[in-house]
């Protein structure tokens, strides 16, 4: 058995002193660093030696990943550097909470949003299948947003989202958590 935590980037070498075994960090806490920021973070990681699993908190509401404001050009650029820092600390996992993104007005047609969840969440695993990483596609309590807040509901976008993937002959790394 092994155990991890999920911690601020600035508590690695805690977690690594406490005897862990790996960790999760908040992907908008990564992403909120400068360039330069990183590559000293990113330094200081790979020197304590804790294993980085993956990313949790995937981000704010800077970006929409349903509803009225959704750009899926932002949305590609953001997945874009995350991946790429995920990539250079070897991270498997990214989860896609994010409950301030799924945030939906009342006149917003509900299957509209799923269909954008959709799109979005097939963009984000075709992207990250080079690299073996999984995208994880959580439920969340109706007090946290007003979109995909049951495990049914999600299940089956991810059934709809992988079956579409393989019609384009992908096969994305892509669960529920």
């Amino acid at each position: 058995m092994k155990f991890g935590c999920c911690i601020s980037v600035k508590h690695v070498s805690d977690a690594k002193r406490f005897g862990y075994d790996f960790a999760e960090l908040s992907a908008l806490e990564i992403m909120s660093l400068s360039q330069e920021q990183w590559e000293k973070w990113k330094a200081h990681i790979h020197a304590v030696g804790l294993p980085i699993i993956g990313f949790n908190s995937f981000c704010d509401g800077r970006i929409a990943l349903v509803g009225e404001k959704v750009s899926m050009r932002q949305n590609k650029a953001y997945l874009e550097t995350l991946l790429q820092r995920a990539r250079e600390l070897g991270c498997h996992n990214i989860g896609i909470g994010a409950p301030k993104t799924r945030q939906l007005s009342s006149e917003f047609p509900y299957a509209k949003a799923q269909a954008q969840m959709q799109a979005f969440l097939r963009m984000a695993s075709e992207m990250a299948m080079t690299d073996h990483i999984s995208i994880l596609y959580e439920a969340l309590h109706p007090y946290s947003c007003n979109f995909a807040n049951h495990t049914q509901e999600v299940y089956d976008m991810r059934a709809s989202a992988v079956q579409s993937a393989h019609r384009m002959g992908c096969l994305p790394r892509f669960a529920i958590r």
